[in-house]
């Protein structure tokens, strides 16, 4: 069995210029990337501004040092000496009076001054902030917008049912795996990779925030590309949709086929990013909102999680309660795949007012899921998504599970385990098609 799922991020600039994670990019910086030298030669400012004598005080010490010269310069000897003297004595005692008058006036000018550079670095910190958080959004936008398949399959109008709909080129496009790990039967195979177990697709519309998802059952029977160890194709073979992961790497050669197995399941509609999350992360995620609520719909008695209660699920539960499936009848794993759903829905349901309370949650989340994941989504896409969902008032979202048959595999290798196959019935695809992806034009 391999190792656990290695993330490689394709991190983008704009987060190597933010968390310092490699050279800084030759090109238009952002508007914080001169902060460090702006903060600086503010410091210095306010440093010049608080040290340094009035330049008013200056000139006239000196303008009536140099009267008090001209005095002396036209008297005689020793009149010369007794006027200097005085002159002397009246210039020390007049300069003593003003700088004891402006001493108080430089103090309220060294505290106002004070106050006021304090109040500026304050708004140039709020502006840094905000001019960070905008600049992750739009690159997140431009990724994600510039990642959308161009390939003219969608323009033209098709009709259904008596209706006429046009593909909507707004929607951006998420396939979620749950990957197991686990070697649950073939233990002698050390190739291992794993199942994509749970194959959930989310899609965002960009012109309004609206979130739907098309939940895909594991065993949808799907046509996948074969390839060898050098990377040459050589021919397609129909399985399992969660087998397509294992007919990958475990790392970006799994995740790519199995989106690319799931468009083929929605008629090829484009699929621009991809996460599969080891179920194992599903715990600390779980646990990064303070555990998920729900009514349980199945028991798993050793986890305290019983049939028609409500459950705060922590820790392991919540792994197990996703995780956890029946080898011995036929719709064993659309039981688990109801559940995830469920589940999915009781999180976002938990995790909306935490992001509005706290933004910076979605960072916390994001991290805390790269490092059991593998993605080609980034923390500019996450905080994009997630800010524009949260803008247009997104609370919830609808969920298209797509309906089918279910049959017992008749080429099972396993005499101890019903291997099913499920068929999807078009007219379900079709309508989660339609309502995700394209626009009613009557």
């Amino acid at each position: 069995m391999k190792k656990p799922i290695d993330p490689s991020l394709n991190s983008n600039d704009s987060e190597e210029l933010l968390f310092g994670t490699g050279d800084e990019p030759k090109k238009e910086q952002p508007p914080t990337a001169n902060l460090k030298q702006q903060s600086n030669e503010l410091n210095t400012d306010i440093k010049e501004i608080i040290e340094c004598e009035p330049s008013e005080h200056q000139h006239h010490h000196h303008h009536h040092h140099h009267h008090s010269s001209s005095e002396h310069h036209h008297s005689s000897g020793e009149h010369r000496h007794s006027h200097s003297s005085s002159s002397h004595s009246s210039h020390h005692h007049s300069h003593h009076k003003h700088k004891h008058k402006r001493s108080k006036r430089k103090k309220m000018n060294k505290g106002l001054k004070i106050f006021l550079s304090i109040l500026l670095v304050i708004a140039l910190l709020i502006s840094a902030t905000g001019g960070i958080y905008a600049y992750l959004r739009a690159q997140g936008k431009t990724d994600l917008t510039s990642a959308v398949i161009n390939d003219n399959q969608h323009d033209e109008i098709i009709t259904y049912n008596g209706h006429k709909y046009a593909f909507n080129e707004n929607v951006i496009s998420i396939a979620f795996m749950g990957v197991d790990q686990r070697d649950l039967l073939n233990k002698d195979n050390a190739e291992f990779v794993g199942c994509a177990d749970a194959d959930v697709v989310v899609a965002v519309d960009t012109s309004d925030g609206t979130v739907k998802v098309i939940n895909i059952p594991r065993d949808t029977m799907v046509d996948i590309d074969v390839y060898n160890d050098t990377g040459v194709f050589l021919s397609t073979e129909r399985v399992q949709l969660c087998l397509a992961y294992a007919y990958g790497d475990g790392k970006k050669k799994s995740c790519e086929n199995v989106t690319k197995a799931i468009s083929r399941i929605l008629y090829n509609v484009p699929i621009n990013k991809y996460l599969a999350l080891d179920l194992e992360g599903v715990a600390p995620i779980n646990d990064a909102i303070g555990g998920v609520t729900l009514t349980a719909t199945y028991s798993i008695p050793d986890k305290g999680i019983i049939e028609g209660q409500t459950v705060t699920l922590k820790g392991d539960m919540a792994e197990a309660y996703v995780r956890t499936r029946d080898w011995d009848y036929l719709d064993a794993s659309l039981n688990r795949s109801d559940r995830i759903v469920q589940y999915v829905k009781a999180f976002a349901t938990q995790l909306i007012p935490a992001v509005k309370k706290d933004f910076g949650v979605i960072t916390d989340l994001y991290n805390t899921a790269t490092k059991y994941s593998q993605t080609n989504i980034t923390l500019n896409n996450a905080t994009y998504l997630a800010s524009y969902v949260l803008s247009q008032g997104i609370e919830s979202f609808d969920v298209y599970t797509i309906k089918g048959t279910m049959t017992e595999s008749k080429t099972s290798p396993y005499p101890d385990a019903v291997i099913a196959e499920f068929t999807p019935d078009e007219e379900s695809v079709m309508e989660a098609v339609l309502n995700t992806y394209y626009t009613q034009l009557d």
